[in-house]
């Protein structure tokens, strides 16, 4: 992930991966957190977590992106935000997500209905940093 300054740091004993993402125009760090238990028949479990990756919910660790529509990706924040992309297990009505229309998480790889299509993990994290570079500020409203 040089190309996309993405760094990232993998234990494999948990099977968690934790990465630091950067808005280009404001140095603002984002980090995200995956879970891979089950990987490849389930997609990872995606968070924005803090910098020492608690999991504890604050909005200024959640990026704040437009969902116009049908958005390739997005963040929603209804009671919780979740990143809404077929690679993130947290996105399926199976576990609470808002999505029941894409098959299941156990389809997540065929999902092609207009959404972002990342089914390796370099893909994934370039998806979030781009949706990260592109967002306005954050769910709590600070820069």
């Amino acid at each position: 992930m040089a190309r996309h300054a993405v760094r990232f740091e993998w234990n494999a004993e948990s099977l968690d991966l934790r990465a630091s993402l950067t808005k280009s125009d404001t140095g603002r760090r984002f980090y995200v957190r995956g879970l891979f238990d089950e990987y490849r028949v389930l997609p990872p479990r995606w968070t924005f977590t803090d910098a020492a990756g608690s999991g504890e919910y604050d909005g200024s660790n959640y990026p704040l992106t437009r969902c116009p529509g049908r958005a390739a990706m997005c963040i929603t924040h209804q009671n919780k935000p979740v990143i809404c992309a077929p690679f993130n297990r947290l996105a399926y009505q199976d576990l609470a997500g808002p999505h029941g229309d894409w098959g299941g998480p156990a389809a997540w790889q065929s999902v092609n209905t207009g959404v972002v299509r990342a089914t390796h993990v370099g893909d994934m994290l370039a998806a979030l940093q781009r949706e990260t570079d592109r967002s306005d500020g954050t769910l709590a409203g600070t820069q």
